[in-house]
């Protein structure tokens, strides 16, 4: 988080990917939002490699709750690794369920 006002002085528009492991998004969204755009959050170190459909649902919940309101939030992945194919639909499912303007999480 140090050096994202260092990003947004270059003039970077996207942060990706966010890592809620490494990173505060709640606070990453009250200070950096209005400058910003995130990309990630979901937990592939737990929620979507290993975790059940209901995990990835609730996890994909959390990233919307922290990072939509407002705008400014792409659902996605904190890391590109492979996961199994039940947790990836259950993200999908989630995020077309709960990522939709005005936000219902």
């Amino acid at each position: 988080m140090e050096i994202v006002p260092d990003l947004i002085e270059i003039g970077v528009d996207v942060l990706d990917s966010v890592q809620a492991q490494a990173n505060d998004l709640t606070e990453m969204k009250h200070l950096y939002g209005n400058n910003l755009f995130f990309m990630g959050g979901v937990d592939t170190q737990h929620a979507l490699s290993q975790g059940s459909p209901e995990e990835v649902v609730a996890d994909v919940k959390r990233c919307i709750r922290c990072l939509g309101p407002g705008g400014g939030y792409i659902l996605g992945p904190d890391n590109l690794i492979p996961i199994p194919e039940r947790n990836y639909r259950a993200y999908l499912a989630a995020g077309e369920q709960f990522g939709r303007y005005p936000l219902s999480v």
